[in-house]
């Protein structure tokens, strides 16, 4: 019973076969018809010649140019949401990884100084200020990945999400009664070069970060790092483990110059650099290969020269 459609249609091309070849015997050919097709084939060889050559030649401009996040591309908003959406989710579950591992190898870090024992609310601040800027992270590297937006603008914009996440994180703070350790604090004296912003103090008189010290913490860690290379899908690699160590040098350069405890400040750079770095899109050279191929050829064809925002 299978073979009979298969059948059929074999029936059906030989039938067309037959009727195609008794047409060219019957269709008369004088001098004008012959010279005509030969005018066509030889447009068709032109015509094939310049594919190929417009081919090679998009070949070389796909290999001469890096394609890093630097690189112009045509992505559409349907793509943007629909990465964006995704990284954000897997970055709930590689916060969760990571926060959970952090609590079970070193309790220490999450004791709130009143008990050597861990100190849930602690535990969960971290990991949801971590979050926070993690899609903080995504959402402004996602929306404006490959646009070829100048570098001032993207910073303009991470110094205004940092801040917020600052602001974020105080009001958790507050709300969850945290109490993060200053190890290196000297009576009334915490480490770093500046305890005060214009006239408010970077930490009140229990020697906690005020709204002032997280403010300007997130803030200057996000506008002073390039992290639309974390979150592109054309960076480098997957997991860079030199990008991770100078987001972390970046956080004890910060606590150096304005008060914030060290520990917290380095290992905030370093859990947001990780969650961003594993749950953001990446794709392999081949697939930046096909996908800058492919919006090339639109333009070749008479599609946009310039890449969708």
């Amino acid at each position: 019973i299978c073979l009979i459609p298969y059948a059929f249609y074999r029936l059906v091309c030989f039938g067309t076969g037959l009727l195609k070849l008794s047409w060219k015997e019957v269709t008369p050919h004088n001098s004008s018809d012959s010279g005509g097709k030969t005018f066509q084939q030889s447009t068709r060889h032109e015509t094939a010649a310049r594919a190929s050559s417009q081919r090679h030649s998009l070949h070389q401009r796909i290999r001469l140019s890096e394609l890093t996040p630097k690189t112009l591309r045509s992505i559409s908003f349907r793509d943007r949401i629909s990465d964006l959406v995704g990284s954000m989710t897997f970055a709930v579950l590689c916060t969760a990884i990571l926060t959970g591992g952090l609590a079970f190898l070193t309790s220490q870090f999450f004791q709130s100084g009143l008990t050597s024992a861990v100190d849930p609310g602690s535990v969960f601040f971290f990991g949801l200020v971590t979050l926070l800027g993690s899609w903080a992270v995504l959402i402004s590297g996602k929306l404006t990945e490959g646009t070829g937006i100048d570098n001032s603008t993207r910073r303009m914009t991470q110094l205004f999400l940092g801040g917020l996440v600052g602001a974020a994180a105080y009001v958790l703070d507050d709300l969850l009664m945290v109490t993060i350790p200053f190890p290196n604090a000297y009576f009334d004296n915490p480490p770093g070069m500046f305890t005060w912003v214009g006239r408010f103090p970077l930490f009140d008189e229990f020697i906690q970060p005020t709204l002032a010290g997280y403010t300007v913490f997130f803030a200057g860690l996000f506008a002073l790092r390039r992290w639309w290379w974390h979150a592109d899908g054309f960076r480098i690699k997957r997991f860079r483990v030199w990008s991770l160590l100078c987001t972390v040098l970046l956080g004890y350069t910060l606590t150096f110059f304005w008060s914030f405890p060290q520990v917290w400040a380095m290992t905030w750079a370093a859990a947001i650099s990780s969650v961003v770095q594993l749950s953001s899109v990446w794709l392999t050279p081949k697939q930046r290969y096909a996908i800058m191929e492919n919006s090339q050829k639109a333009a070749l064809r008479g599609g946009t020269d310039e890449p969708s925002a």
